[in-house]
């Protein structure tokens, strides 16, 4: 028997309980990175006491607002575009990724809400410094469009 599942992401919290979508996927999804991407990405927690995995783990603090943290629109545990922000700055943090692309749009993001995440995380500075550099190359890219000549 073959199983199609159309929407991946709600499969995340069956990773680990606790498990949420974020990253790239979230990011994607909410227009802020340049497309939505085909593979999902989760922040999964680590039980207390519990062997973590070799390298390829990194503890992300996590804030106990609930409604900063968690998309309740979402039917699945799917974090808020901030959060998911934050998760992926962390990560730059800890020298596990590269910094989301300048390029992003974070016009629609809640920028109350990004600072609590932030300060929480213990990356403000680190956000506020993205933030800025992403603001900067909005300014400096003039809107051309080739195909129209202007």
């Amino acid at each position: 028997m073959r199983i199609t599942i159309r929407d991946p992401a709600p499969c995340a919290q069956r990773l680990r309980p606790g498990a949420v979508v974020s990253l790239h996927s979230v990011l994607g999804d909410a227009g802020i990175l340049q497309g939505p991407t085909p593979i999902i990405f989760a922040a999964v927690p680590v039980a207390d006491g519990a062997p973590l995995p070799p390298a390829e783990t990194i503890e992300i603090p996590r804030p106990s607002g609930k409604a900063d943290r968690l998309d309740s629109s979402a039917q699945y545990p799917r974090a808020t575009a901030e959060a998911a922000l934050c998760h992926w700055i962390w990560l730059v943090h800890a020298g596990r990724l590269l910094p989301p692309s300048p390029e992003s749009d974070i016009e629609d993001l809640d920028r109350d809400r990004l600072c609590r995440l932030a300060a929480a995380a213990g990356i403000e500075a680190e956000v506020r410094a993205w933030i800025a550099e992403s603001e900067r190359y909005a300014e400096e890219v003039l809107d051309y469009c080739p195909g129209l000549g202007f």
